[in-house]
């Protein structure tokens, strides 16, 4: 308590050791100021006009507890001021004075307190959710870990003497788990562990793919853009492996040898009116056959081109495409060469 008349100082003193409020005394700012540097108090019951300063320079004071006021009548106005300034109340020195003071005090009292537990219980709360974070990125680290093993494995499988044939099955069996574990990867590095950033993922997996896929001496430029859309995993993974397989099979099948120049794989990523996404992967090759319309839909059955005769790649885009509920459209691009891609996913 901070009060320059000593009579009043000893009549508030006793009022609030009644509250069972333990009370150190200070008749001047000086003295206060001092105390505060000193030891930690619960709460400060301030006389705005004291001797030597202002009760606003002990408000301004670095790492002041919360206050009340005690102020002369007339003097509401200021009082208001320094509520608007952290004050938790105030209390007019009139007729009711002593009594109104141990009720405002005692309120403030409960109401520290009650912050007090709730800032306890969010530091807790914090506390486990980075430990809960913590862990989740370990297990993404781990599980990118297990499958980059995996592949590994599936690369000593490989027979010595098999042909180009058998060599590709493996190297597509690595790509998928490649890009599995690319989703876990980019999870884990990211600031969010619920969602990924599918156009940082899908610039990654496509740069990745075509330094595996297309020769240095023949290389195949690879563009992509749209919006940063935020996936959850449930349909990253499953967006993730449809796109391998499309720039998979692109880069194996759009620009068959002698590969010309230009050859070029766009992707595209963006939001759909109404809701939702859509991916759209596109080359400027020889396209997936003769007498394809400009626009031809292709959500679930067999494709016309192939006869039905398609490789396992295109029965799991078509599988996860079903899995995601998504449309999956052929389209010859503009220019009306080569193949575009799109698989359009509604809101979730």
């Amino acid at each position: 308590m901070v009060e320059d008349d000593e009579g009043v100082s000893e009549l508030v003193r006793e009022r609030l050791e009644d509250l069972g409020c333990p009370c150190r005394e200070a008749r001047d700012g000086v003295t206060a100021l001092a105390a505060l540097g000193e030891e930690g108090f619960d709460l400060i019951v301030l006389d705005y006009s004291l001797p030597d300063m202002r009760a606003d320079s002990i408000i301004a004071a670095e790492s002041r507890p919360p206050f009340v006021i005690m102020t002369g009548r007339g003097d509401e106005a200021t009082a208001v001021r320094l509520m608007r300034a952290g004050a938790r109340d105030y209390v007019i020195k009139d007729s009711d004075f002593l009594d109104e003071l141990p009720l405002v005090v005692a309120r403030v009292l409960r109401e520290i307190e009650v912050e007090d537990e709730l800032a306890r219980a969010r530091a807790s709360l914090e506390a486990r959710l980075r430990e809960n974070e913590a862990m989740l990125r370990e297990i993404h680290h781990r599980v990118k870990n297990n499958l980059q093993i995996i592949s590994s494995l599936v690369q000593l499988q490989v027979p010595t003497d098999a042909d180009d044939r058998v060599r590709g099955i493996f190297l597509d069996i690595q790509n998928r788990i490649s890009a599995m574990s690319l989703l876990h990867e980019t999870l884990y590095e990211a600031g969010d562990l619920a969602e990924v950033d599918f156009l940082a993922y899908i610039e990654t997996l496509a740069r990745s793919l075509a330094a595996t896929m297309a020769p240095s001496s023949d290389p195949c430029a690879v563009a992509c853009g749209g919006d940063s859309i935020a996936l959850s995993m449930d349909r990253a993974v499953p967006l993730g492996l449809i796109a391998n397989e499309l720039l998979t099979n692109a880069f194996k099948h759009a620009f068959p040898p002698p590969r010309r120049e230009g050859a070029k794989v766009s992707v595209r990523i963006g939001t759909r009116e109404g809701g939702g996404a859509y991916l759209e992967i596109e080359d400027n090759g020889v396209g997936i056959g003769t007498g394809l319309g400009p626009r031809v839909e292709t959500c679930s059955g067999r494709d016309q081109e192939s006869g039905g005769r398609d490789g396992l790649g295109l029965k799991l885009v078509r599988i996860l495409a079903e899995q995601l509920r998504a449309r999956l459209r052929i389209m010859v691009p503009a220019s009306g060469r080569g193949t575009c891609w799109r698989i359009e996913l509604g809101s979730e």
